[in-house]
């Protein structure tokens, strides 16, 4: 039985994709390059360095993966002071499974750089209670499954016993190879990229006690 709901969380919790489209934009955009949506698509879920890595060799950039991280950091963090926001739907899901006394977790790709620019903003940690993971070095990114079993352990909780919701491609491969559940949210790409989950669902709202129920949540 379900016993506990992890949240990736940029396009689930925070309304970030589209900022983080922006301003790698705009850093590419410096560099004679533009952000294509298939790209985007590969750059999804993984981490700061990782879709550096990635945007260098597709586009051939003279430039080190820690100075196009540090440029792409740069222009993300001053657009999340001026309009990070919760993504529609969050706030009364999570107070819905609070009331439910369901635990939770957020499992984010973001490093701790980022968290705390979050935090900042929106004081996601505190309320979360403390149960967050960002990656670290020690971490593999997605789609393998690390970031979600060390979420299912800060919770002392089985991960078949887990259900995931996520919004990236890497993201709901991860979920499955860690063993939990997946619902995921077409909120940055389409549901044709989401195929494996669970469930797909088009915003945090049809997420309701119904829809919970259907995996053994309640």
């Amino acid at each position: 039985m379900i016993q506990a709901v992890i949240f990736d969380m940029d396009g689930v919790i925070i309304d970030s994709e589209k900022l983080w489209s922006n301003g790698i934009t705009n850093v590419l955009a410096r560099h004679n390059v533009i952000y294509k949506q298939e790209i985007q698509n590969l750059c999804m879920g993984k981490s700061l360095d990782e879709s550096s890595k990635i945007l260098i060799d597709t586009h051939d950039l003279k430039i080190s993966p820690e100075q196009l991280s540090d440029e792409k950091l740069n222009a993300v963090l001053e657009l999340y002071k001026q309009k990070l926001d919760f993504m529609p739907g969050f706030l009364s899901l999570f107070e819905s499974l609070k009331n439910r006394k369901v635990k939770m977790c957020i499992a984010t790709a973001s490093n701790e750089t980022l968290m705390n620019a979050v935090d900042a903003k929106l004081n996601l940690t505190n309320l979360f209670l403390g149960n967050v993971i960002f990656r670290t070095e020690k971490h593999n990114s997605k789609p393998a499954p690390d970031l979600f079993l060390d979420a299912a352990s800060k919770l002392a909780i089985k991960p078949e016993d887990c259900v995931v919701i996520e919004d990236s491609p890497h993201g709901v491969k991860a979920a499955l190879n860690a063993g939990m559940k997946v619902v995921a949210l077409t909120s940055s790409t389409t549901t044709e990229n989401l195929k494996g989950a669970d469930l797909i669902v088009n915003s945090l709202d049809d997420i309701n006690p119904s829809v919970i129920g259907l995996l053994g949540l309640i």
